[in-house]
């Protein structure tokens, strides 16, 4: 039985207009009013992805209220990220900064000069990065230095019970460093970073108004790490003293631009303009401070179809995530909406190298050619996906490899030629008209698109002679056989494996993920010394431009060899109802780091009501 949704402030408003939708709604909006938010089909790149545009109209106005739904649908428990990174960190971002951001006003679409288009929640390229609680950056093999930007405040504002508003200090960054690394357990067991435990940090300490973090070796991953990336959120040491419970969201200080106003279990997390935020926006020229909203609300939504009714009928201004399958949905009943297209990480078969058949190289590459991946990805996702997105995907173009560029040796196998392939099985000892072999697919239950797609290639390997057993597990036994399981001893769990986390569009978190010995995700258990020396050698390459030609190189390698089915990825659909303002499409302007976006959005007013709403 679905749980009932209490949605408080937005329920009333969505039941309303529910009812109200359900009758023939005859208001035509005349072209000169759609001219301001006209759809825009900007052909970006040569992928022909189909991003739809609103442009700016006239100046910015202040107030209001901005509705979205980012990713959780799930209440947040503690909002201490660093010891619970998901989902506290969707809830965190809008009042806790970091010390990088991305630059979007400079770089980004519309806004900026359009160099980068922030869909890469993974991976920023530093070149399109300014700093945030940082005001600059300056590394070098055994240290990083960032000057702590002046006249940021701690917006305790209704939180004196916790703390009084006062200025950030180098020491309450050192302080939330230290709390990361020694306390946090969301990345890595505590005390990971620090050299003496294998990692590369030595100290960290103020000096004057800057942080310094002292190292034992240059690595690639020290903004992931610690500055903007997994769990990089900085929190003053009073939320965290004795007394204060770290489960009560309105204890939580920040200097973002907004900061908690209610928490409404199983409905909404409510925030206010933080006053004295300090970034600005750059909007046709001129600067403004930021936010240009009074409140934000994360609507809690755990149901999908209650999300769709809630975004068409405006009780959610903007969503991040829309599954494909709605899209003929809502381009029937709110033709209105400004819609965004990007692509999801993309889902991989793993097959376990260590299994006795899936061993012979050449026997993966015939299995893989055996199956049209481009029918699957429509298949399973709709028309509009990209079946060519692993290990790398396009919105990183400096490590990505068009398809028409890769080896032929690859692009032989990522083409379907099911009659190629059983010649290749006969060619590894396996006789036509006999059957092969039997594979043991290892599936999590309770993901029916993973279940679909695993017996859309149990049909494609019986044409090859290939019999392909699934296994449905559930959660916990499902992890504890593939995560919870060192890969030297995977060999008798599984044959294959379908895995949705392989890939990321970043390449450092996509090919650790993928293909390094040392990560637990590396369900197809590849193990090559060319790659894991290459890889690792490319972490500690100081420059980005070289470091990415590292990547790229070995990620084409790595895929050659043949340890993963790829079956791209699908549609992802963001929306927005047109009176949103000044937002381009983009993902994050770090990982999960989002809020600095919404702060640079603005209601029209005006226009919500010519639309009827």
């Amino acid at each position: 039985m679905k749980r009932k949704i209490l949605w408080m402030l937005v329920s009333f408003l969505l039941v309303a207009s529910l009812v109200l939708a359900s009758c023939a709604k005859e208001e035509v909006v005349d072209e000169e009013d759609v001219d301001e938010v006209v759809d825009v089909d900007e052909v970006v790149d040569e992928d022909d992805e189909d991003v739809v545009v609103a442009p700016p109209v006239g100046e910015p106005q202040r107030g209001g209220t901005l509705t979205y739904f980012y990713m959780s649908q799930t209440d947040p428990t503690i909002y201490d990220s660093h010891k619970g990174l998901w989902p506290s960190m969707v809830f965190t971002t809008p009042v806790l900064d970091q010390l990088i951001m991305g630059d979007v006003d400079q770089y980004g679409p519309v806004r900026g000069t359009g160099e980068f288009k922030f869909l890469t929640w993974d991976y920023i390229p530093l070149k399109y990065c300014k700093g945030a609680l940082a005001e600059s950056w300056d590394v070098t093999a055994d240290r990083i230095i960032f000057p702590i930007r002046k006249g940021v405040l701690w917006a305790a504002y209704g939180k004196e019970h916790v703390m009084p508003v006062r200025p950030v200090t180098p020491e309450d960054i050192v302080f939330s460093l230290y709390h990361f690394i020694d306390e946090g357990s969301a990345e890595g067991a505590p005390g990971w970073l620090w050299t003496r435990n294998g990692g590369f940090i030595d100290s960290i300490y103020a000096e004057g108004d800057t942080v310094i973090v002292e190292t034992s070796k240059f690595d690639a991953n020290w903004r992931n790490w610690i500055a903007a990336g997994w769990c990089c959120e900085f929190y003053p040491p009073e939320v965290f003293e004795p007394g204060v419970d770290v489960s009560d969201w309105m204890n939580l200080v920040g200097t973002g631009p907004f900061m908690v106003k209610e928490h409404v279990l199983g409905s909404y997390m409510a925030y206010a303009r933080n006053p004295t935020y300090w970034d600005t926006a750059v909007i046709n020229g001129k600067e403004y401070e930021i936010p240009f909203i009074d409140e934000l609300i994360y609507a809690i939504i755990p149901d999908e179809s209650t999300r769709i009714a809630a975004l068409r009928t405006a009780s959610v201004d903007i969503d991040f995530g829309i599954s494909a399958m709605y899209e003929e949905t809502l381009a029937q009943t709110s033709p209105e909406l400004v819609k965004y297209v990007d692509l999801a990480k993309p889902l991989v078969m793993a097959l376990n190298m260590r299994s006795e058949h899936l061993a012979n190289r050449n026997v993966r590459r015939a299995l893989i050619m055996a199956v049209d991946r481009e029918t699957i990805n429509r298949a399973a996702w709709g028309p509009g996906g990209d079946h060519n997105t692993f290990p790398i995907g396009s919105d990183y173009p400096d490590a990505y490899t068009p398809f028409d560029e890769l080896p032929l040796s690859t692009q032989e196998m990522l083409t379907y030629d099911p009659v190629e392939a059983r010649r290749m099985l006969v060619n590894e000892g396996y006789p036509e008209g006999e059957e092969a072999f039997i594979l043991t697919c290892l599936l999590s239950a309770g993901n029916p698109v993973e279940e679909d797609v695993a017996a859309m290639v149990k049909a494609y390997w019986e044409a090859i002679d290939v019999t392909l057993i699934l296994r449905t597990v559930e959660a916990p036994a499902y992890t504890a056989m593939t995560y919870g399981t060192p890969l030297e001893d995977r060999a008798g769990n599984y044959d294959c494996v379908v895995q949705s986390d392989a890939g990321h569009v970043g390449p450092m978190a996509g090919l650790t993920n993928a293909f390094h010995p040392k990560e637990v995700s590396n369900l197809a258990n590849f193990v090559d010394e060319y790659f894991t020396t290459q890889f690792d050698y490319a972490l500690t390459v100081m420059d980005e431009a070289e470091r990415d030609a590292i990547f790229k190189e070995v990620a084409v390698y790595a895929y050659d060899q043949a340890p993963y089915l790829s079956f791209g990825s699908a549609r992802d659909l963001r929306y927005q109802w047109p009176w949103v303002k000044n937002y381009y499409g983009e993902k994050d302007i770090g990982i999960f780091y989002f809020g600095p976006l919404i702060a640079r959005m603005w209601i029209d007013q005006d226009l919500r009501t010519e639309l009827g709403y």
